[in-house]
């Protein structure tokens, strides 16, 4: 690669979502590709980084080298002076106990109020605080072992994929979509946050949480989803000329590949 176009996405903010650091599922590879090639003045972490719920679950976890490079990663980009908010989600709560440490590195916050270029005031927050209720029990009925023989098989799929040269594809996320009951939970899901972001007089909202990264536009008001590194691969940005919108690795790549470049 040549040294003077290392940076080759050039952004006002990204938002990134639901690494699950400390997984077997986490994209770690997909997520330092994405940051060794993009800049950006903000870089928001929107919840469900690292997963403490898993690894106080399991005796031994899936850390390993390349998540501790994530963080040192993330680290370096706000040592070289780009704004990294750390917004906290379900399963990374724990770090309550460590907010102090974490604001050595981080701008820690449950919720931000980020105002774009255009001044439209946007709430940032990981969005399992407008679950609803009937929802949180689905999920949790759905959730558990079902979800992660999904990400099995995509792990299983995705390495012969690669060994014949085919992009990421993500047969768990495929299923989910053709399933009526995920597809009235998020639907509901996005519902929820809207009212409620709506209700507290913010012109647009993102979050993460779901693993679906989607974008609705209704009546002035803006709501994205992050998507998710386990999964989608994916991130909400804010493009220079102040476009919110959803990119994905294929994308990425895809622009590199042919020499399109995001402004």
């Amino acid at each position: 690669m040549n040294p003077n176009r290392a940076k080759r996405f050039n952004f006002r903010t990204v938002w990134i979502s639901d690494v699950h650091l400390g997984t077997a599922d986490s994209k770690v590879d997909e997520l330092l590709f994405f940051l060794d090639n993009m800049n950006c003045e903000n870089l928001f972490l929107v919840g469900d980084i690292i997963d403490f719920e898993y690894m106080g679950q399991s005796k031994k976890g899936q850390w390993n080298t390349k998540h501790t490079q994530v963080i040192g990663k993330i680290a370096s980009l706000s040592k070289a002076g780009i704004n990294v908010y750390y917004i906290l989600g379900n399963h990374d709560s724990i770090l309550n106990g460590s907010i102090q440490t974490l604001k050595l590195w981080f701008n820690v916050h449950n919720r931000f109020e980020y105002h774009t270029k255009s001044q439209k005031r946007i709430l940032v927050c990981h969005g399992d605080e407008f679950e609803p209720v009937h929802a949180k029990k689905l999920l949790k009925k759905i959730g558990s072992l079902g979800y992660k023989l999904l990400l099995c098989l995509d792990r299983v799929t995705n390495f012969f994929r690669a060994i014949v040269k085919l992009p990421y594809w993500s047969p768990c996320n495929a299923l989910k979509n053709k399933l009526s009951s995920v597809k009235k939970y998020i639907s509901d899901y996005e519902k929820a946050v809207i009212v409620g972001a709506k209700r507290e007089g913010f012109d647009g909202v993102i979050c993460g949480h779901i693993h679906s990264a989607n974008r609705i536009y209704e009546e002035g008001f803006v709501y994205l989803n992050c998507g998710d590194w386990v999964e989608q691969c994916s991130a909400v940005v804010e493009q220079k000329n102040g476009q919110l919108k959803i990119i994905k690795l294929s994308e990425i790549k895809t622009s590199i590949h042919e020499e399109i470049l995001f402004a």
